[in-house]
């Protein structure tokens, strides 16, 4: 402000904790409008009343920021808690990271990548160099506990399996020319190998972190797919954008108030049911959402609203795909 050339540390946190607290401040006026008030915001913006509320963009970034802040509270979504996990379960859970690995096997061998030929797990009788019986015993099973099958029907022991699959990923290479193709390629291999070594552990946390980038590339994308089903609506490309940046926010603001109410209740019995309902009703909140959101904006009859409710839902999961496999991609290349 003109009046006061410097501003003191105790003027600028009132005037902050002013802003919070007080009922007609814009934050207010902005919260209660996205979350009751489907298309609202965008309508008030498009029309040029733009005063009373938070921008859209500033007001995206905030609660995905407050989103992303607040989860990384909770549980480790990859952490796997196996301080009341029997021995079966433990096995169970190595079972399934073996078949995974034995399917990456599979998949590389069909697409022309050499698997090297492997040993039988030995048995506790039998040396590891000695060679395996061309036919097992009456009763016995062809797997152990510790070996997976590669893509002709061997068994592969734990270690010798690490060492194809690591093998293998070194014969990763890219059939198209491109710039930077060998720097790209020596990269896919050193993903590949990280994933084998901690069973993709920090190949999925870095996805996880890669989430809000992601939404940069996923809403102009859908905004994109969202203009298509208006083609003779004459309205402008930004204007399908704030409709999702707005969506979005509010997306962000719902899980942001779920992950508040988990906190709360976490400590209580019956906190876990407490949350599994509250997630039932914002999925079910959510299609209801952007169902009026669409009527009120965009000022279609229930018919073409729901018909192409029904087109958005098909592209939204379309773009979703596409940005998550371009996401995997940088992942990889970056790793």
């Amino acid at each position: 402000r003109a009046r006061v050339r410097i501003i003191s540390l105790w003027h600028l946190i009132r005037e902050a904790v002013g802003d919070l607290t007080h009922l007609d401040s814009r934050l207010w006026r902005t919260m209660g409008p996205l979350l009751f008030k489907p298309g609202l915001l965008t309508n008030e913006y498009l029309a040029g009343r733009r005063a009373r509320f938070i921008p859209p963009f500033r007001l995206y970034l905030g609660l995905s920021i407050i989103f992303f802040v607040l989860a990384s509270f909770g549980a480790d979504p990859l952490a796997i808690d196996t301080r009341d996990m029997t021995p079966e379960d433990r096995a169970e859970i190595q079972r399934q990271v073996d078949e995974s690995k034995a399917e990456a096997l599979r998949a590389l061998s069909e697409r022309g990548v050499e698997v090297p030929e492997a040993k039988p797990a030995p048995t506790p009788e039998q040396p590891r160099d000695a060679e395996a019986p061309t036919q097992p015993a009456a009763g016995a099973t062809p797997k152990s506990a510790d070996a997976a099958d590669d893509s002709k029907g061997r068994v592969l022991p734990e270690a010798e399996r690490e060492a194809t699959f690591n093998q293998a990923c070194d014969r990763i290479q890219f059939t198209v020319n491109m710039p930077g193709r060998a720097a790209a390629e020596q990269r896919m291999r050193r993903a590949c190998k990280q994933v084998s070594a901690d069973n993709g552990m920090s190949f999925g946390r870095a996805l996880l972190d890669n989430v809000p980038k992601m939404m940069f590339v996923f809403l102009p994308l859908l905004a994109l797919a969202n203009k298509g089903l208006y083609p003779f609506s004459r309205r402008y490309y930004v204007e399908h954008l704030l409709f999702f940046v707005h969506f979005h926010a509010f997306v962000f603001l719902l899980f942001s108030l779920k992950e508040v109410f988990d906190a709360l209740t976490s400590t209580f019995a019956g906190g876990e049911t407490l949350s599994g309902l509250l997630l039932a009703v914002i999925v079910f909140y959510l299609p209801i959402y952007l169902y009026k959101a669409m009527r009120k904006v965009f000022r279609q009859g229930r018919l073409a609203t729901m018909f192409k409710f029904s087109l958005l839902f098909i592209a939204y999961n379309i773009c979703l795909v596409l940005t998550l496999m371009g996401m995997v991609i940088y992942v990889m290349l970056t790793m």
